[in-house]
């Protein structure tokens, strides 16, 4: 973004100088740019507008008698009030010391005079994107704030919830574990080959529902690094998805192929 895409009709100047022809001359110049100015021909008179009304920039001429430009703009700067406004300096005082202590002091910019119009427009133009920018990216940081706050109040609703999911599904799955088991102790004899598969199957896949439970619960505590990981074989981890889909798969009529897969470090349940 550059000072041509953005509008500054109406930013408010103040422009400080104890001598009248150069407010004159710089209001006309500034006015004709569709900027608001306001003019004070002391500090006090600059200290006095700027309680009425924060400018948006100040134009602070050096030599000035009782305070002079220095001086004003040290107080400017030490206020938390103003603090932030930019001051350029424009001063006949084109020394590189004048200027060095302008800068140090807090200005923003340092026009010589006699000034150009051309550059007069220029530099406040540049410090007024400059503020412009500033007060963007201070509002799309409020907001990223507000976003990440957010995002941290779900993540604990998510990791609550897991939690409170995971406990309350463990109970009614280790019972129809319980029973399962019980059917195969208790009617070894009585059931067929047929009978005894289906019930080992059902505890095979209530055991690995049991197991998907508990990572679901250590994967709510991911961000407080709980999780070891281990070397996992990745062919027995896609083995056991085809097991945990076979239904979907062969509803669909999917055929899965693959090549030879790593052993890499992880969560094998994760993976």
């Amino acid at each position: 973004m550059n000072s041509q895409s953005i509008d500054f009709s109406g930013k408010d100047i103040l422009i400080v100088d104890d001598m009248p022809v150069n407010l004159r001359v710089l209001n006309q110049i500034l006015t004709n740019h569709g900027y608001r100015v306001r003019k004070a021909l002391s500090g006090e008179m600059a200290f006095t507008a700027c309680d009425a009304t924060l400018p948006d920039l100040i134009l602070l001429d050096i030599l000035m008698p009782d305070l002079d430009g220095y001086e004003v703009c040290s107080r400017l700067k030490s206020q938390e009030k103003t603090r932030k406004i930019p001051v350029i300096f424009l001063s006949a005082l084109d020394e590189a010391e004048d200027k060095v202590k302008a800068f140090h002091l807090g200005a923003a910019d340092y026009i010589s005079k006699p000034f150009q119009v051309e550059e007069v427009l220029a530099r406040v133009a540049h410090q007024l994107t400059i503020v412009t920018l500033n007060q963007q990216l201070a509002t799309q940081n409020a907001e990223l704030q507000k976003l990440n706050a957010e995002l941290l109040r779900s993540n604990a609703e998510l990791e609550q919830f897991a939690y409170v999911a995971s406990h309350d599904l463990q109970s009614p799955l280790q019972a129809t574990i319980g029973y399962a088991d019980m059917l195969l102790w208790k009617y070894e004899g009585v059931l067929d080959a047929n009978a005894k598969r289906y019930v080992s199957q059902i505890v095979h896949s209530g055991l690995r529902m049991k197991n998907l439970i508990q990572d679901l619960l250590a994967y709510s505590k991911l961000g407080n690094g709980q999780l070891d990981w281990q070397p996992v074989d990745c062919v027995a981890v896609l083995q056991e998805a085809r097991e945990n889909l076979h239904q979907e798969i062969a509803a669909s009529g999917a055929e899965i192929t693959y090549l030879e897969l790593p052993k890499v470090r992880g969560d094998r349940t994760q993976l």
